[in-house]
């Protein structure tokens, strides 16, 4: 049995995956493709995080067990993973040489707390095990989410204030 990676923050996420140090303390969206990162480096390691996660994936390289079940993630895919959840990446998928042509969406749930999306979130099922199949998207949702992103992104690196939080 591999060792558990634990992830415990979003600094913790920047120096994996060779970015410097984050905009936020608790969010950042990055573009694994534009990484320093191996994602070779955890094939058969379970991966526990104290962080929700919203990816999304345009391609066909990623398999993983999650919960029970393996799910090999395919093109415009949402894919959401709530904190203390346990993944296991198997491998690539039926593109053995693409790259994850796509984004990931971290939080810390203390970003949550207080909001009325804090109090929601868990009533979302596809933040969770019994969510048995990622999130297919058309090319119209894709570029949609992904400008919802790029938006978040944008308010998080400008000077945070006391309206940033409830923005993000």
């Amino acid at each position: 049995m591999s060792t558990i990676l634990r992830i415990d923050s979003i600094a913790q996420v920047h120096e994996m995956i060779g970015h410097g140090k984050p905009r936020h303390p608790l969010i950042t969206l990055f573009e694994p493709a534009k990484t320093n990162f191996d994602p070779g480096s955890l094939i058969d390691v379970p991966i526990v995080s104290s962080l929700y996660s919203i990816s999304l994936k345009n391609g066909h390289e990623c398999v993983v067990r999650y919960g029970r079940q393996s799910y090999d993630f395919q093109e415009g895919s949402l894919i959401f993973l709530a904190p203390e959840q346990r993944i296991v990446p198997l491998g690539p998928g039926d593109d053995a040489h693409g790259s994850w042509n796509g984004w990931v969406l971290l939080f810390d749930p203390e970003l949550l707390r207080g909001s009325a999306l804090g109090e929601s979130i868990r009533r979302y099922s596809f933040f969770g095990y019994d969510s048995h199949e990622a999130l297919h998207i058309s090319e119209e949702e894709r570029h949609k989410v992904t400008g919802i992103a790029e938006t978040i992104r944008e308010e998080y690196e400008k000077n945070l204030d006391d309206f940033s939080a409830e923005l993000i």
